[in-house]
């Protein structure tokens, strides 16, 4: 949201998009905790796929399967988010 209120998105907004299918709870599963409550969570692997197609230069397979949350964090550095706020 940030990157599309602040001008940081690129021209096909992508980021906007990513935005749209957070909000749509795209990334999002039913899951049983450990009380055995079944309830919503983020599916890490899905989302970490959708910004590693965003990135500029994507990781490989490997990367993205060991180290997902690694892949999401490197789509904050593509945006330049801590030092635009982006």
């Amino acid at each position: 949201q940030r990157a599309r209120n602040y001008g940081c998105d690129e021209p096909d907004r992508r980021w906007e998009a990513l935005m749209e299918e957070m909000a749509a709870c795209k990334y999002e599963r039913m899951e049983e905790d450990a009380t055995g409550k079944v309830v919503p969570t983020i599916d890490v692997t899905a989302l970490a796929e959708a910004v590693n197609g965003r990135l500029p230069t994507p990781f490989g397979a490997a990367v993205l399967s060991e180290r997902p949350v690694s892949v999401i964090a490197e789509g904050l550095v593509a945006l330049d988010f801590v030092e635009k706020g982006c």
